[in-house]
C-alpha cells in the first residue's frame, strides 16, 4: 500500500500531497540539495524533518528546524508541534 504525506505551509497556506518513497527506512525533507523530498517554501529549513519507518509505521523527527514541525493527526484533529 502506497503511503502519502500531506504538507501544509501555515504562512503561505500552500498545500501539497506527496508520495513517500518505497525504499529506505528514513529520509530527510527540506530545502537543501541533500533532502530526499525537496520543498521550495521559505519557511522550510534545509534539513527540516525526517520521516522514519519501522515495523509500526512512519514517525516524524524534527531536525532542529528554526520554525518547528507540526503534525495534524486526521481531519479536524489537534496539531502537535515538534521541536528537535
Amino acid at each position: 500500500m502506497k503511503a502519502w504525506l500531506r504538507l501544509f505551509d501555515f504562512d503561505t497556506h500552500a498545500s501539497s500531497l506527496r508520495p513517500l518513497p518505497d525504499d529506505g527506512a528514513r529520509f530527510v525533507v527540506g530545502r537543501g540539495p541533500d533532502a530526499a523530498l525537496t520543498l521550495p517554501w521559505p519557511t522550510i529549513s534545509k534539513r527540516h524533518f525526517a520521516l522514519q519507518r519501522d515495523g509500526r509505521g512512519w514517525h516524524v523527527l524534527d531536525l532542529a528546524s528554526e520554525n518547528g514541525t507540526r503534525l495534524q493527526r486526521g481531519a479536524g484533529g489537534e496539531d502537535e508541534r515538534l521541536h528537535g
